[in-house]
């Protein structure tokens, strides 16, 4: 079976990021600069020679990938599970007043890495398995195509740190800034990183992988 070449792209800038404030899986409308971003990345993403697009279910995702999708005419499904990661009651908190009303729990939550779980929310465990889940499902329905993910910032971060098998701490790098990609590969029921923070100019970097290798990635944290 052929491998298949996932591009992962975080959603244009919203009116939550705007202010700081936690989105979670809750809404909130991109800017007229994050609809920009995403109009120009269709622009950018045209040498990626995309089959389709796989978008998180969320509405900032969705418009985003519309966006973009006026420039690349392609089949666009939407996916729950590339949702971003469920914040529980703290869904709407500017990061800044978090950080005075609850410091202590969240600097305590924070300590835990991986099972970090906001109060009535999902730990970043939970994100990596259903984000797994779905990109080898579409890997399953999809061989050897390119597909590009519209997703979400901690989706991205989760699924760079779990395939590099790095922990998930307080001040850990960050993983692909927005409008740049995340690129994964999946082949027989394993996904691999290729590469993180790649340019959209830079198409041809993908060649360099191989159609059906995974030379130069890194296995799935288990």
């Amino acid at each position: 079976m052929s491998a298949t070449l996932f591009c992962l792209l975080r959603h244009g800038e919203t009116e939550w990021n705007s202010q700081k404030r936690i989105q979670g899986q809750m809404e909130s409308e991109l800017t007229a600069t994050g609809q920009e971003q995403a109009d120009s990345w269709g622009r950018g993403l045209r040498g990626w020679s995309l089959d389709r697009i796989i978008s998180s279910d969320l509405g900032r995702a969705v418009h985003t990938a519309r966006l973009c999708n006026a420039h690349l005419g392609l089949p666009h499904q939407r996916e729950p599970r590339f949702r971003e990661q469920h914040w529980g009651t703290w869904q709407g908190c500017v990061i800044r007043d978090l950080r005075t009303t609850h410091a202590e729990e969240l600097a305590k939550l924070e300590k835990l890495g991986w099972n970090f779980r906001p109060p009535n929310g999902e730990d970043r465990n939970e994100v990596l398995h259903r984000t797994r889940e779905a990109l080898l499902e579409a890997a399953k329905n999809f061989p050897g195509q390119r597909i590009l993910i519209v997703t979400h910032r901690g989706v991205q971060r989760t699924l760079d740190y779990g395939l590099s098998n790095c922990d998930y701490m307080p001040g850990s790098q960050e993983s692909t800034q927005r409008g740049r990609l995340l690129l994964v590969q999946a082949l027989d029921n394993q996904l691999r990183l290729l590469d993180r923070d790649v340019p959209l100019d830079a198409a041809d970097k993908i060649e360099a992988y191989g159609k059906n290798s995974f030379s130069g990635g890194r296995s799935f944290r288990e």
